[in-house]
């Protein structure tokens, strides 16, 4: 464990920051759904002595449900972060020869939940409201908090209260997040993530996805999205010790993941 890290750790409470996998979940229209059946049950096949075994099929993307995005999964200008060209690097069958998910180490750092409604005294934010730089430094005052270097950006919009309700998390008329200048204050603090508990982390609809260019194809800061963040919220656990591991599938410009804030 970072010697950094351990004073983070006061209570040895375990939150579980990942939103359930079933049929029907809310995703990204662009991206797959989540598929379950249970391929073999009980009964199909009888060992000796009477056991026998159940075994599951499931299907999802890089992007559904929990995730963590590659550096390669947004390029700008057919450039990746650090001027990479992305038709060169990319492959039908092997993904992203460079900037794909596997170059993504497991992720052990602290964590700051930017808690926005619980600044502006809300249940929720309302759709398609934007979050900019000076409401995420208002939050960490109200807080108490402080940005370092390194950190993981958490940010609440409340939105994971719709998990249930598909046609409500992804609403057609907008959902919140942070818009370019936020994103923009969040790089300049140092921090090594951006995480949210929204679909698409920035504000929706977007017609340039400018924040997901700026942090990806430019900065190289990864965006994690559709965490569940009320829990922490809720116990007012605004710093946390976060870990966060991808799947090492090579070439993948995304992962399932299921972070965890320690505290």
């Amino acid at each position: 464990m970072d010697e950094g890290l351990k004073h983070l750790i006061t209570k040895g409470v375990v939150y579980d920051l990942g939103q359930p996998l079933y049929p029907g979940i809310p995703h990204h229209p662009l991206h797959p759904p989540f598929g379950y059946v249970m391929a073999r049950q009980h009964g199909d096949v009888i060992f000796k002595e009477g056991a026998s075994s159940a075994n599951d099929l499931f299907t999802l993307g890089g992007h559904t449900g929990t995730h963590l995005d590659a550096v390669g999964h947004i390029s700008q200008d057919g450039k990746l972060f650090g001027g990479v060209d992305a038709k060169s690097v990319q492959d039908w069958r092997y993904g992203l020869g460079q900037c794909g998910i596997n170059e993504t180490a497991p992720i052990v750092a602290r964590a700051v939940l930017f808690d926005v409604p619980g600044w502006k005294r809300v249940d929720v934010l309302d759709k398609g409201q934007a979050i900019s730089g000076e409401d995420l430094e208002k939050t960490l005052g109200w807080e108490g908090q402080e940005i370092k270097q390194g950190d993981v950006a958490l940010i609440r919009t409340g939105w994971g209260k719709y998990w249930d309700d598909p046609e409500s998390f992804n609403s057609h008329e907008g959902t919140p997040g942070i818009n370019l200048d936020a994103a923009q204050f969040l790089v300049e603090k140092g921090v090594r993530f951006v995480a949210a508990d929204t679909t698409a982390c920035e504000v929706v609809p977007s017609q340039t996805m400018e924040v997901h260019s700026f942090l990806l194809a430019q900065n190289g800061v990864q965006i994690m999205e559709m965490l569940n963040l009320e829990v922490l919220a809720k116990e007012k656990a605004y710093a946390s010790f976060f870990v966060a591991i991808p799947l090492p599938i090579s070439g993948a410009s995304g992962s399932p993941i299921r972070p965890i804030a320690i505290v």
